[in-house]
């Protein structure tokens, strides 16, 4: 077995046209301190930054640690408006059908008052954190529809007057779906317009707000949102604003100007547009160039909501890293606020309060914004079933031989290297009759993991589609069927008893799918117990596809009079800036840095088993990109236990091919193994080097 590496240098091009860099902000760096001391500097507080913007600036708190000195001082000093993070909800609030708990809510009313700071409300209506007595009744329609309006003007008509602000209805939306909560299932989907009017009867001097996660930017969830609460209005329903939580993970790139684009739409209804739940988590350990690209998201988010005159209100989930749910929810993440365990200013917070001096940027151009020349990749394609597969987990091959295999191999939860699967591969298969769609799956994977408390933290399969404006995200457990979502159509999987095949169909919203595409993407995940290490995707990605963006497409083989509508437009490789690389052969961590590392994953010469070679060391590989100035370099990791390179026509031999089109010019590049670069048609000057 032979590692072989290509390291190569390519082809000097003008690529203004489609590359953009901005560089991270320099923010102070600060020390975690055995010891806490006070922090002081010759700038403004937060506070006193944000009441001069007239900006609700505030944080999720917990009443209990008021008279903590550390946690009431930052408090008092910095924020101007607070919100509950658990103390307002409903089983915490009103724990039994005639007993409410009103002590810690009073707290944060009572410390708000003493302090001069405005209160949001949250939440008065969500599915989860339920008492137990309101989940384990079997209400009728109206008994509910009663307990709701009870439960609404107890709450927010005790602090009429003293709330600025309500989270009414909170997370009601599934993929693009209602969620089929218990006020949905019982009362239907016009609970939500209800919860607006009592709570508007209850307090009509407070705003009223629709919140949500997964919203921040465009994608088929807050088109969802989007539809929904201009239905409201359309009602007359009393409806001010949504919230944006906007938890962010620096795993995973941000789209500012499409959160821009999303917020100008809500604007356009004449809704106010907050950021709800703001924390920005890094996997850990912390380290200061984390700190340091963790306060320039900071930055740009306060910056992006003060463009929005109506966005009067940015939210911090978490007073300090000692007072986040980071670290319990998310598995190795953590250090989520702008505030250390030891309550001292990360850069985080210097970034904050640059954006609240200096305001929004003139914009001329923005480096976010859509590059229009991105592609979009071949939809995958689910052949006609000869008949209807039977789902039992045992995979016949008459049942799925006239589908294309498919491999699982891009790990969108290692955004520097999509090629550490870790212990987990996979292939996929579709296939579909009538206007049901059906999969297989086959997984290996060492070990079986179901035990965290959070679903998508075990070893599952996902599948994602976007079909006829329905988004939908379906979940298996490895050996369980698909838990319960809020869509319609009938889903059903079953897995061998060993956990190697899961057999699928969902029912699609639509008929005579020959000839159409869907949004589509497939993913399984991978935890030995230690948290989740792995999420392989058939395309490249930033884990979001769960708010049905960067999805590819699934092509219903077959004829149609119907135009299918267009493939989807995936996320684009990225090319690391980077000096200072010699094109040398000898690859290094060092020298290579920030690059993303990508797996070659699909065998296009095999157009019914487009997975690699079962021995990796018949052929696989990875590479990565990076840019300096006009200059393109990129490295090839091969693993081959054959050179070849004796055959007439190129081509046919061991070879790295490099494909290019920027600026209105195509070329196409090969490098034999363990040569140069072939003398074809190119401008510019190449060099290649193999170790």
């Amino acid at each position: 077995m032979i590692q072989r590496i290509c390291t190569l240098c390519a082809i000097v091009l003008t690529f203004s046209a489609c590359m953009s860099g901005a560089g991270l902000t320099e923010v102070p760096a600060t020390e975690v301190k055995a010891e806490y001391s006070v922090f002081t500097d010759d700038g403004p507080s937060l506070r006193e930054a944000a009441d001069a913007r007239g900006l609700n600036f505030g944080v999720a708190v917990i009443p209990g640690r008021f008279r903590q000195p550390l946690y009431g001082g930052t408090l008092i000093g910095n924020f101007n408006s607070m919100t509950a993070e658990n103390v307002m909800k409903w089983q915490t609030i009103h724990p039994e059908r005639n007993r409410y708990d009103f002590s810690e809510a009073d707290q944060i009313i009572d410390f708000a008052a003493e302090n001069g700071m405005t209160v949001r409300g949250h939440t008065i209506i969500w599915h989860n954190q339920l008492a137990k007595w309101v989940t384990d009744t079997q209400w009728s329609r109206d008994e509910l529809i009663e307990v709701m309006r009870e439960h609404i003007f107890a709450v927010a008509g005790r602090y009429k007057g003293k709330i600025l602000a309500w989270d009414v209805v909170n997370e009601a939306i599934d993929g693009s779906n209602y969620r089929k909560s218990l006020f949905y299932n019982v009362i239907g989907p016009e609970y939500i317009a209800m919860a607006f009017r009592m709570a508007h009867e209850a307090d009509p001097q407070a705003r009223l707000y629709y919140n949500d996660y997964g919203v921040s930017g465009l994608g088929a969830k807050s088109d969802a949102m989007y539809a929904m609460v201009k239905e409201l209005l359309d009602d007359g329903v009393p409806i001010h604003g949504v919230g944006l939580q906007t938890h962010m993970s620096m795993q995973w790139d941000f789209s500012y100007d499409s959160m821009r684009r999303n917020m100008a739409r809500f604007v356009d209804l004449g809704l106010k547009v907050d950021l709800t739940e703001v924390d920005v988590r890094m996997e850990l350990p912390v380290t200061n160039e984390k700190l340091a690209e963790q306060a320039d998201r900071y930055k740009r988010l306060m910056e992006t909501c003060l463009e929005f005159p109506t966005c009067d209100t940015f939210i911090i989930w978490g007073l300090s890293d000692s007072a986040s749910w980071i670290e319990y929810t998310f598995n190795g993440m953590g250090s989520a606020t702008i505030f250390d365990t030891h309550y001292q200013p990360k850069p985080a917070f210097f970034g904050v309060r640059e954006a609240l001096v200096n305001g929004p940027p003139a914009r001329d151009g923005d480096p976010d914004a859509p590059v229009v020349q991105r592609r979009a990749v071949p939809p995958f394609i689910a052949s006609e079933a000869a008949e209807v597969p039977v789902l039992d987990g045992a995979a016949g091959e008459d049942e799925w031989g006239g589908g294309i295999v498919y491999p699982l191999g891009f790990n969108q939860l290692s955004p520097r290297d999509l090629r550490d699967t870790g212990s987990v591969a996979g292939t996929w298969t579709a296939v579909y009759k009538g206007n049901t769609l059906y999969g297989l799956l086959t997984r290996e994977d060492d070990i079986t993991y179901t035990g965290d408390r959070s679903s998508w933290e075990n070893d599952t399969l996902e599948v994602f589609f976007d079909m006829n404006g329905t988004f939908v995200q379906l979940r298996t457990l490895i050996g369980q069927d698909f838990q319960a979502v809020s869509y319609e159509g009938p889903a059903r999987a079953v897995w061998s008893d060993d956990g190697r095949v899961c057999e699928f169909s969902v029912v699609l919203p639509d008929t005579g799918l020959a000839n159409m595409l869907c949004g589509w993407n497939i993913a399984l995940s991978d935890n030995d117990g230690s948290g989740r290490t792995a999420q392989l995707y058939p395309v490249n990605g930033i884990n979001d596809s769960y708010t049905g963006v960067n999805l590819g497409s699934l092509k219903f083989e077959g004829t149609s009079p119907r135009p299918p509508e267009a493939a989807r437009i995936t996320y684009p490789f990225k090319a690391a800036a980077r000096a200072g690389i010699t094109v040398d052969g000898n690859w290094s961590a060092a020298e290579w840095g920030n690059t993303v590392s990508y797996p070659f994953l699909f065998n296009q010469l095999n157009p019914d088993n487009l997975c690699p070679p079962v021995d990796d060391a018949d052929l696989s590989g990875g590479w990565g990109i990076a840019w300096d100035g006009i200059t393109l370099y990129g490295y090839v990791h091969r693993r081959d236990d054959i050179t070849y390179t004796g055959a007439a026509d190129s081509w046919e031999n061991d070879c790295v091919e490099v494909f290019i089109d920027a600026a209105g010019t195509f070329a196409q590049h090969r490098i034999p193994a363990g040569k140069d670069w072939e003398d074809m048609p190119s401008a510019g000057v190449r060099t290649a080097a193999w170790s």
